[in-house]
């Protein structure tokens, strides 16, 4: 399917949408912008736009609860706590980047004949895969440092400068992985029948004198993804273990100790949590992505187009499903949002000046400013 040369046919009338070209291919074709119906391309941007603007806004609020977050408590100046933050914040970036920048860019890519060939077509692809290769590279590191930790590889925990370093190289690497993987892609001809075809931008399979997508996808898509499903099962069974044994309970000497054990196993629990939020649906896109690429199905053009491009819900389905695991295990979460949907707007209507009465003896002021 990624031939230059690769041919459907459409049983629809190629009326709608067409005209006539003088295309570099053939001069007597007629150009048709991907026929595959006005109301599921419509149906399409609907939905990936609902989940990019509810991802976009809810992952807002986690990165800016996060910022807000006093770092000189004892809790929060742990270095499992504020690497934990940090994990957070990184995972929070890739998603509301991905839903900021990639979610419209597949909406214009998909409704309007923009990004169909050329740089365009590169940059446009580039900006939709980068995101979610960050967002599995820091998922790698992440699981990799806690299975560590769990075989007292670790003797302590990484200290932050570490932490936010390797978050940095886990970027790098998607950011530089993604430049030759969107190069190969530009404005593939479709032919439809004898008198119509369309161009739609896709991987060019003969861009490299070898097929890149056998080394990219196993990379960074493959393997990245089978290590971290595998890696946070045997975290999740180490859990269960710890909270059956009431390991929080036992053994503590003071009562920091026991909060800090509990806040370990909660903050753990919410990465393994955040972790399988996203690699569920992305292990369904790779899964798509990988079949597509070895065995080649051939499909109706316009099924293997929407197909194609209504898999990329399940990456934008996982910024959602992210922000509501947070919201439902992460306390302060929940009272840091209710405290400021909760503020009642100023009023500036001009009034005349009334008595102010001083406070009643003993009474608080309301510190809106603590977390």
């Amino acid at each position: 399917m990624g031939d230059k040369n690769a041919t459907w046919t459409v049983n629809s009338p190629q009326a709608n949408n067409s005209s006539q070209t003088n295309s570099p291919y053939h001069k007597n074709s007629i150009y048709v912008f991907t026929p595959a119906g006005n109301s599921e391309k419509l149906t399409l941007c609907l939905i990936v736009s609902t989940l990019g603007i509810t991802g976009l806004l809810g992952n807002c609020s986690i990165f800016y609860f996060l910022s807000k977050i006093k770092k000189r408590n004892g809790t929060q100046s742990n270095p499992f706590v504020r690497s934990l933050n940090l994990y957070i914040r990184s995972l929070s970036l890739s998603d509301l980047l991905m839903c900021a920048v990639g979610a419209p860019l597949l909406c214009i890519n998909v409704s309007s004949d923009v990004f169909q060939s050329g740089w365009p077509c590169k940059i446009a692809r580039y900006l939709q895969f980068v995101f979610p290769a960050a967002t599995i590279n820091t998922l790698v590191v992440t699981s990799l440092e806690k299975f560590l930790s769990t075989r007292n590889v670790l003797q302590r925990p990484m200290s932050t400068r570490k932490v936010r370093n390797i978050i940095l190289y886990a970027w790098l690497l998607g950011l530089l992985l993604m430049m030759p993987a969107s190069a190969a892609y530009d404005g593939i001809r479709v032919d439809l029948n004898n008198s119509h075809f369309t161009v739609i931008c896709k991987n060019n399979e003969n861009f490299y004198p070898f097929r890149l997508t056998l080394i990219i996808l196993p990379i960074q898509y493959v393997l990245p993804t089978v290590f971290v499903f595998f890696v946070n099962i045997h975290l999740s069974i180490i859990l269960w273990s710890s909270i059956k044994r009431r390991s929080v309970a036992l053994g503590a000497k003071n009562s920091l100790q026991a909060h800090l054990r509990t806040k370990k196993i909660r903050g753990t629990t919410l990465l393994v949590a955040l972790t399988f939020g996203f690699i569920i649906p992305f292990s369904f896109f790779v899964g798509n992505m990988a079949y597509t690429q070895i065995v080649k199905p051939q499909r109706h053009f316009r099924n293997a187009y929407l197909f194609r491009y209504g898999s990329a819900i399940l990456i934008f389905l996982s910024p959602l499903i992210n922000f509501t695991i947070f919201f439902i295990q992460v306390n302060k979460f929940r009272k840091f949002l209710k405290k400021v949907f909760s503020r009642k707007p100023r009023n500036f209507e001009i009034r005349r000046p009334s008595v102010v009465s001083p406070p009643a003896e003993g009474a608080n002021y309301l510190n809106i400013e603590r977390i």
